[in-house]
């Protein structure tokens, strides 16, 4: 199934799910299209599975990608690529993907790359939670930016922005680009930043190159001790 240059005046360009939670979607690509929010997708009270998603070039004023209230979606080998927040005062509710109102979803074996905010100053974070508890499993955050390139605060400092206090995202086995002070090290476990080395990204081919770490399944490093120092490996875990 394919959604694709589409218009939505509010949520959901692509596809808008609401009070629906019998839903099972797979094999879907949403692409080019565009909304107020949610360009993508959007959810309101729907407790959907998701598998084997494309999210790709689309845009909203704000969370181009998903946006989602109310809503424990599980997630799995979703692609999130090339969408661009467009407002420069909005994005800063999240210019990919905005988590809300007691949403609590599980996105596993993830892909969120190359997609870009025009928020200015607070206003560029590629994720925006609030009152929510999301989880994030063999993800690849990589390649997200800013254009404007000279925000100042927390989203420049963190592709994240969880307004719980302590902190309620959940980060584990994930490759996680390093944003100024934030990194792997302040997520979770098991969590690296290395070149996920892509197989052809300028072509919209995301799958990796490097055996190791196919389909983006990490273990937590496993010390080695040699002779010469010690090392880390990464192991693939075939049950994730």
């Amino acid at each position: 199934m394919r959604a694709t240059e589409n218009l939505a005046n509010d949520g959901g360009g692509g596809m808008h799910i609401y009070n629906s939670s019998d839903i099972i979607l797979t094999h879907v690509t949403l692409d080019l299209n565009h909304a107020r929010l949610g360009g993508g997708l959007c959810l309101h009270d729907s407790d959907v599975i998701i598998t084997d998603m494309m999210i790709i070039e689309n845009t909203a004023d704000l969370s181009a990608g998903i946006h989602m209230g109310e809503s424990s979606p599980t997630l799995s080998q979703v692609t999130i690529a090339n969408n661009r927040g467009t407002d420069p005062y909005l994005s800063w509710d999240g210019s990919t993907i905005s988590i809300k109102d007691n949403s609590n979803p599980d996105f596993t074996n993830m892909t969120i790359v190359g997609n870009k905010s025009s928020g200015l100053d607070y206003h560029g974070c590629l994720v925006h939670i609030s009152t929510s508890q999301p989880v994030f499993t063999n993800t690849i955050f990589w390649g997200n930016n800013n254009e404007e390139g000279d925000c100042i605060g927390a989203c420049c400092d963190s592709p994240i922005w969880d307004h719980e206090n302590p902190i309620s995202t959940i980060i584990n086995y994930s490759n996680i680009e390093q944003y100024g002070d934030f990194g792997p090290v302040q997520t979770g476990e098991g969590n690296i930043a290395s070149d996920p080395m892509f197989t052809d990204p300028q072509n919209g081919d995301y799958s990796l190159r490097i055996p190791t770490v196919i389909n983006h399944r990490y273990m937590p490093p496993k010390i080695l001790q040699e002779e010469e120092g010690v090392k880390e490996e990464f192991v693939f875990d075939p049950e994730i």
